[in-house]
């Protein structure tokens, strides 16, 4: 319900302006106007949206439209993770609300592409350990260009990153592209892991690495990262990875993912970030949310399905 371009156009759920549902009494919900202004007592759309078909099937969806834009495309080469937090905020401050996608890129998940699928390579071959794929958007091609390139420049000399390559064409923004697209599927050739889907507060991102990945080490030695993701809404996709021939992930499993869910919260943040809760997430969530929360879902949910028909056992308990 999220993606690369949640930075400038929001999720899903913002991007709803009516729905039609079947409930399970059968009956159909006809909201499906494109109203902006309705206050006209409680926003149903929102009710169904995230609930993962618990509610109501949804069987169509009016959605806000924007105008077809120009996006320039750059693969920045940095440091430090709090490079490129910082980096982040200064191409903010120069482009506003321009900045369409900001996806930060570990130099380990690079190499898996490389050498997983063929005919990829990277973009701007570095020793560094942090890439940056960004976008802006604009009516204009040549704007778009001129405004990443201004940002870039302004961060180069502020010390931020350390090169930069902009897409001179379709194709070569593809292929930055397909690099990043990539890393999930070349991530399982590598053998074992442990995968996550969270969100912590962006600035609070570099802490939140170093503090989960240090405790991770110290009850798996043989561990190793790849976290990458859509940084500019701090939504991470934390991996925990080692070798096929080992058998300490498979071994620690659950303590290793206590750990990440103990420290995403210690740190204000959600361990289901876009991917949704069904049922591996519904008990831990019900243990982290409010219990005011809990009981109020549960209490629609008995409301709407009293029979509890609608894709059962998932989101919340009944």
């Amino acid at each position: 319900a999220g993606g690369v371009n949640v930075l400038r156009y929001g999720m899903m759920r913002d991007l709803l302006l009516g729905m039609e549902v079947v409930l399970p009494s059968g009956e159909i919900w006809d909201g499906l106007s494109g109203l902006r202004k309705n206050n006209t007592g409680y926003d149903l759309k929102h009710l169904f949206a995230g609930a993962e078909g618990t509610l109501g099937l949804v069987t169509a969806a009016t959605l806000k439209l924007f105008p077809k834009v120009q996006r320039a495309t750059a693969w920045v080469t940095v440091e430090t993770t709090q490079d490129v937090i910082a980096l982040l905020a200064h191409v903010r401050e120069m482009a506003g609300d321009t900045v369409t996608s900001f996806e930060m890129i570990p130099a380990n998940a690079v190499e898996m592409v490389i050498a997983d699928i063929e005919g990829t390579r990277d973009p701007l071959p570095s020793n560094l350990g942090w890439r940056v794929l960004m976008e802006v958007s604009f009516s204009d091609e040549a704007m778009a260009r001129k405004t990443l390139e201004t940002a870039l420049e302004a961060a180069f000399e502020k010390g931020l990153i350390q090169d930069a390559a902009i897409a001179e064409s379709l194709a070569q923004a593809k292929a930055m592209w397909m690099v990043r697209e990539t890393i999930p599927l070349s991530k399982r050739a590598y053998g074992n892991s442990l995968n996550q889907d969270i969100s912590v507060p962006v600035s609070k991102i570099p802490a939140f690495m170093e503090t989960c990945n240090g405790r991770i080490v110290d009850k798996l030695p043989t561990a190793d990262f790849v976290i990458f993701g859509h940084v500019g809404d701090g939504n991470l996709h934390y991996s925990v990875i080692e070798p096929p021939e080992k058998n300490g992930l498979r071994e620690n499993f659950d303590a290793l993912t206590r750990i990440i869910y103990d420290t995403v919260m210690e740190f204000d943040g959600s361990i289901s970030a876009e991917h949704g809760v069904g049922r591996l997430k519904r008990d831990e969530l019900a243990n982290l949310r409010p219990q005011a929360a809990t009981d109020t879902m549960r209490a629609i949910k008995t409301a709407l399905d009293p029979k509890g028909i609608m894709n059962p056992n998932r989101v919340v308990s009944v």
